[in-house]
């Protein structure tokens, strides 16, 4: 089965970490998770994925080389997964006051996909600490 993981990692330079925006609520990391995946759901990922650019604690040039890199994997998840039908909520995880993950499943004709959420909260802002999506299902039941 062919796998495909976008992995963004919180591991990168202070300046471009400086230039993320954050988030005011812990509400507001579920609602930003949510636009990404109304848009990804309705087969507009490229879209949904540009809703976290400015949330993102790397360059601009890092972020298109990404989204480029996703561009050119659209025509395989077609041709394999078929169309997007939506997703489903999986869950919300929270470690202390300073973590939550919040996980969703991406329906396809054919097949499915999980997306990952994980924001950060140092202070009295939530951060985008990183974000990926596979098509490990199975992972799912070893939590």
């Amino acid at each position: 089965m062919i796998r495909i993981l976008f992995f963004l990692s919180a591991l990168l330079p202070l300046q471009a970490f400086a230039e993320a925006r954050s988030l005011a609520s812990i509400e507001k990391t579920k609602e930003l998770a949510e636009a990404v995946m109304t848009d990804v759901g309705n087969n507009a990922m490229l879209k949904g994925l540009a809703l976290l650019k400015p949330y993102v604690m790397f360059s601009e040039a890092e972020f298109n080389a990404q989204m480029n890199n996703v561009s050119s994997q659209l025509p395989v998840m077609d041709q394999h997964y078929g169309k997007s039908l939506g997703y489903d909520f999986v869950s919300k995880e929270l470690i202390g006051d300073t973590l939550v993950k919040y996980i969703f499943l991406q329906k396809f004709e054919r097949h499915l996909m999980t997306w990952h959420f994980i924001f950060y909260k140092p202070k009295d802002k939530w951060l985008l600490n990183t974000f990926y999506f596979n098509d490990d299902s199975a992972a799912l039941f070893l939590r």
